[in-house]
């Protein structure tokens, strides 16, 4: 798992985009993985918030969906609280909500909970996004664009 540690602003930023082209000049398909934790926790009597194991099952999930059908997924997480290395994730941006934003907004598919966060993500780069309300919303077939 790699993570970003010593760089701050728009050095960082300059970092994860070059980082994030060399992964898809790679062949990578790149899977933007929002772990929506912190207030999650409460809003909505903790409907979408979803532990450790799920985030696993999920990211498992996708892996294999996205191997049948001939793509090279690397798994790029972000959160807005700070969280253990999860099993599967590839690279975790470890940084301020923008740094995690422009990170989203450059992957091939988003995939997290119902949150604007990640639904801008979308709508800015029109970006495919999974939205989970359970582990059986994870299907290659539920993804869309947000339109706003």
């Amino acid at each position: 798992n790699y993570q970003f540690k010593n760089y701050e602003g728009k050095k960082k930023a300059k970092y994860i985009k070059s980082f994030l082209k060399k992964e898809k000049e790679k062949g990578k398909f790149l899977v933007g993985f929002h772990l929506r934790k912190g207030d999650y926790k409460y809003w909505n009597k903790g409907r979408f918030f979803f532990d450790d194991n799920f985030y696993i099952e999920a990211i498992f999930k996708i892996k294999k969906s996205l191997i049948k059908e001939n793509k090279d997924p690397y798994i790029i997480g972000v959160s807005d609280e700070k969280i253990n290395l999860i099993n599967g994730i590839d690279f975790y941006i470890k940084g301020a909500w923008k740094d995690d934003q422009w990170a989203l907004q450059n992957c091939d598919l988003i995939i997290g909970p119902p949150s604007t966060f990640t639904m801008w993500a979308s709508f800015i780069s029109e970006i495919p996004l999974i939205q989970l309300n359970s582990i059986d919303d994870l299907k290659l077939e539920n993804q869309k664009i947000c339109k706003g």
